[in-house]
């Protein structure tokens, strides 16, 4: 992640403390590109009226409008100069400018120059109005006399405004752009100024290193290589075949509903095994589905790749759905190397999925999630009631910056629904990578019976990996990493049957409900909706490290009726290095709980007298150069567990373990391959953002 609040203070204490910023034209070029808090100045000529009163006639008024920098994700380095909220008065002359950001520029080039601005507002999309600021009618005016406007839809886009004659006699000379405050909660990004006077703003987010990112060009452009219309796409599905390929043609398509319907195919099903048929964007991540846009994926074999959802919202239904009704389910389907991004609507109260997957066999991969904001799932799978297992995959996508919801219903990925939880489901998470997922303590939420977590990254994420229904599931060799931040957990057990094996978990504070490792008291006769036992469920074979709580065992639902303690469980061969804090949290006493093989250390044990199966004892764990804890030489972890396991066959890293020898704790000590480990942004997403060096929309890097 940007740091941006710290960027935001350096840019503030920079543009108050800089006496003589200059932008300088590079030899060569043929514009000049900047950002909007790149200020040499920023003046007030109306100072003497910056007290209370009425606005509009240069009487005064309060609190005085100043461009100031602000903190802004959808900017492009994520600040932008904001207008102060009301009063604001929308006149030109000289003595009542409200303020004035002050840009001085060195040309290398004389000829004609046309002002280009990125900028938005924060009013309700698509309501038809307009903001403005003050540009110049020429280089030098000392007040911006002319209005540009900004549609007021909330959303960044680049706007052609004025052109300037920079003469021969100029080139070398400081020269001041001003850019004058009209109307409240204008927000500017960026600025350029261009000899060439026809720049798309695709060309324009590459100016920034964007590659693609922020608002591109207002429609497509119509070609022979591809559809640039909704209608043109119908008709191209009409007539594809299995085997082919249907190309979007680069740019935005406002409130575009595409159905991708293997029924509406030539053949009146879809493609075949090898042979699917393909909705492509023209250049990865260069369509973007914008406004009220929607998916639908149905048919067989169908393929989408590299689409791109921003600038936009839902009006109620899931964005993208991998149906065309409720009896036309998708089978055999993919959605990859695609991303959605920020795709909110005005209140974070209303509802709605961002990805609902229906049928068999379908696969999500390789996209980028972030941003969202609202109340709803971000991906959901729905078992099918009586129907077959699902078998949904999805690996290998970036889960980032889901924002800290109210209650319920904030999940990051959920499986299933309680109704449903007792249906086979079968579906495969693996290689993801989940960031400051914070909707709720459900990060992921299963409700369904044999799903298998493998290989996932979670960072300093508020939530925990939670088998809330179901049972039977796996969770093996994922990396919980919390760095101390609130609420941050790891795996919660509810219902039977559970293997949780392999994973690594450290610098998790959460406690109780947000334990690294939890496991909850059950409901007698318990309906699908409540709590089922914790019952045969297996919990080997892990690493905890600096953990506030590493176990709570027998936690109680307020509602006061979950009365049966987890049964028939084991414990084994984990190893816990604590930072002095208790261990175990008993609530209510396991029943016929095994422990076996288990060393632990740095702590309170909160268990008397000690199990047979714990043993007291550092573990001898310290930093690897890959900054996890791993045992060292002598550590009782190596060839120390205890018992017959004969499903772990490797451990976190992806090495084998030997049958006869294993080591206890995650990490089996070994010189074979590395073939698995904590992942980062750059392992997963699309390939047009992981190949691009400088896309911007990929939060986690710094510029």
């Amino acid at each position: 992640m940007r740091p941006s609040s710290f960027a935001l203070l350096i840019t503030a204490l920079l543009c108050a403390a800089q006496s003589h910023a200059v932008i300088t034209q590079q030899t060569g070029e043929s514009y000049v590109a900047f950002q909007g808090e790149a200020t040499d100045a920023i003046l007030n000529p109306d100072a003497a009226n910056d007290v209370q009163g009425s606005a509009q006639t240069g009487s005064a008024e309060s609190p005085a409008q100043v461009w100031e920098p602000v903190d802004d994700d959808d900017a492009i380095d994520d600040i932008a100069l904001k207008a102060t909220p009301n009063p604001h008065k929308q006149t030109s002359d000289t003595a009542l400018q409200e303020s004035i950001a002050v840009y001085r520029i060195v040309f290398n080039q004389a000829g004609t120059y046309r002002l280009y601005l990125r900028a938005r507002n924060n009013g309700t999309p698509d309501n038809g109005s307009t903001d403005s600021c003050w540009v110049q009618s020429s280089i030098g005016e000392a007040n911006p006399s002319v209005s540009q406007s900004v549609d007021r839809t909330g959303l960044y886009a680049w706007r052609g405004s004025q052109s300037y004659t920079i003469t021969s006699g100029q080139l070398g000379n400081e020269l001041e752009l001003r850019i004058g405050v009209r109307e409240n909660d204008l927000h500017l990004d960026a600025l350029v100024l261009s000899t060439d006077t026809g720049l798309n703003s695709g060309e324009l987010d590459e100016l920034f290193g964007e590659g693609g990112g922020g608002t591109i060009d207002p429609t497509p452009t119509p070609g022979a290589d591809g559809v640039a219309t909704v209608a043109e796409f119908n008709q191209a599905l009409a007539n594809a075949s299995p085997g082919d390929t249907i190309t979007l043609r680069s740019g935005a398509w406002p409130n575009a509903d595409l159905v991708f319907d293997g029924k509406r195919s030539k053949n009146g099903s879809g493609g075949t095994a090898g042979n699917p048929i393909t909705l492509k964007a023209e250049n990865g991540g260069d369509v973007w589905l914008t406004g009220t846009s929607t998916l639908r994926i149905a048919g067989q074999y169908m393929v989408v790749d590299g689409i791109v959802f921003r600038n936009g919202y839902s009006t109620g239904s899931d964005v993208v759905q991998f149906r065309n009704g409720s009896s036309n389910l998708a089978t055999n389907c993919r959605m990859t190397n695609c991303a959605m991004i920020d795709f909110n609507p005005a209140s974070a109260s209303t509802s709605y999925k961002w990805v609902s997957v229906y049928g068999t066999d379908n696969r999500v991969d390789h996209c980028w999630f972030s941003g969202m904001n609202h109340a709803g799932v971000q991906l959901t799978v729905w078992p099918a009631a009586g129907g077959p297992p699902n078998n949904t995959r999805i690996d290998y996508n970036y889960f980032g910056d889901r924002t800290l919801g109210t209650g319920n219903g904030f999940e990051t990925i959920r499986i299933g629904t309680s109704d449903v939880s007792q249906q086979e489901s079968n579906a495969l998470v693996e290689y993801n990578y989940f960031v400051n997922c914070d909707g709720e303590i459900e990060t992921i939420s299963n409700k369904s019976v044999g799903n298998v977590y493998r290989g996932n990254t979670f960072v300093d994420c508020r939530g925990q990996l939670t088998l809330r229904h179901g049972a039977n599931c796996v969770v093996d060799g994922n990396f919980f990493l919390g760095s101390g931040k609130t609420n941050s957990s790891g795996v919660r057990l509810i219902g039977p049957g559970h293997i949780v094996t392999n994973n690594y978990f450290e610098g998790l504070s959460g406690t109780n409900f947000y334990a690294a490792l939890a496991m909850m008291n059950g409901v007698p006769n318990s309906p699908l909706n409540r709590y089922l036992r914790v019952e045969d469920c297996t919990v080997a074979f892990n690493t905890f490290v600096n953990c506030a709580q590493t176990f709570a065992i027998g936690i109680e639902s307020s509602d006061g009726d979950t009365t049966l303690p987890p049964q028939n469980n084991t414990i084994a061969n984990n190893l816990v290095l604590s930072n002095g804090n208790t261990i175990f949290n008993i609530i209510n006493a396991p029943v016929n709980m095994t422990y076996e093989g288990n060393i632990m250390d740095g702590g309170t044990l909160g268990i008397s007298p000690t199990p047979a199966g714990i043993t007291l004892a550092s573990p001898m764990l310290a930093p690897a150069a890959d900054g996890l804890y791993r045992p060292t030489t002598g550590s009782p972890a190596i060839d120390g567990a205890v018992g017959s396991y004969p499903g772990v066959t490797d451990d976190m890293d992806g090495q084998a373990r030997s049958d006869g020898s294993k080591d206890a704790g995650a990490d089996e000590v070994t010189t074979g391959a590395i073939v698995r480990k904590p992942l980062t942004p750059s392992d997963v997403g699309p390939n047009w953002m992981r190949t691009a060096v400088a896309i911007l929309l990929d939060e986690w890097r710094v510029y």
